[in-house]
Order: C-alpha cells, then structure tokens, then sequence
C-alpha cells in the first residue's frame, strides 16, 4: 500500500511543526526567570483583565480563512466555519485563574492564562498566548490536544 501525500498536505504538517516549535520557545522564554522577558516584553504572562480585553473581538483563523472565531464580554463565544451547515456554533468562554478548582488533570500549561471554551456540554482548554504590542495576532494552545490554533484580529 503506498502513502500519498499532497504538497498541500505536506506544507500543512510542516507549518504545524513550526507553530509548535515556536509556541515552545515562546512559553519556555517567558517563564524563564533568568530571560530579558518581563512584565512589559511582547510575550510576558498576562492577567486576567488583560487576557480578557485581548480577546474580545472576532478572531480569523491563519491556518483556515473560513474560520473564525468571536469572544464576547458578556462571556459568549461564536465559532463560525463558512460553509459549514450547522455553523455558528456559540457557547460560553472564562479565564480559568486557579487550575486545581477544576477536578480534572490537564497537562501543564506552563504558566500560561488559560481560558475554558464550553460548547454543547463539552469543555476546551486553552492556553493563550497573546500580546499587548501585537493585538492584532493571537495563539490558543489546545490543552488536550497539543495543537495551536493561530489567528490574525478581523477587522470586517
């Protein structure tokens, strides 16, 4: 049986590869205490307000430009795939500020703000990276599933 893979495919695999190659670096750096990082570089560890106004607003997918994804406020958050039929799909978002109350074990996050999606019933957990010079750009680290989900701010 013979594999193949599309040129698609495969700059999709290596483009993944460097996001979490880069996610790595990115957490390590900013809890490094020996590191130039503080509160002020573009990566440093953001609070709670902070993380919540960076998020607000409608985020488009890098990786995928029909999806986006849009943080409300009042706690709402809209997942929109165009195209999709049983697209929008809103559910609830919050900062996650104390791990341990959760009851479940999620792998570490490195000191990164967390945020917890829930969906139809379903709970998602995400480490933010995000930054106060680039609003414009944020990361979610998928806490259960290792994959980092990159979006530019959409302005439309």
């Amino acid at each position: 049986m013979k594999i193949h893979y599309g040129m698609r495919n495969i700059k999709t695999i290596v483009f993944v590869i460097i996001l979490i190659f880069m996610g790595v670096i990115i957490v390590k750096s900013a809890n490094n205490p020996n590191s130039t990082n503080n509160k002020d570089s573009e990566f440093a560890l953001l609070d709670e307000s902070l993380v919540k106004n960076l998020l607000i607003g409608k985020w488009r997918s890098t990786q995928d430009a029909k999806f986006s994804r849009e943080f409300f406020l009042d706690g709402r958050v809209v997942d929109n795939y165009e195209g999709f039929e049983d697209s929008p799909i809103e559910g609830v978002w919050r900062y996650v500020d104390d791990t341990s109350s959760l009851g479940i074990n999620l792998p570490d996050a490195n000191s990164m703000p967390i945020v917890e999606i829930i969906y139809l019933g379903e709970y998602y957990y995400f480490g933010v990276i995000a930054s106060v010079e680039a609003p414009d750009s944020l990361s979610l680290v998928y806490l259960d599933g290792n994959e980092i989900l990159t979006f530019s701010r959409d302005i439309n």
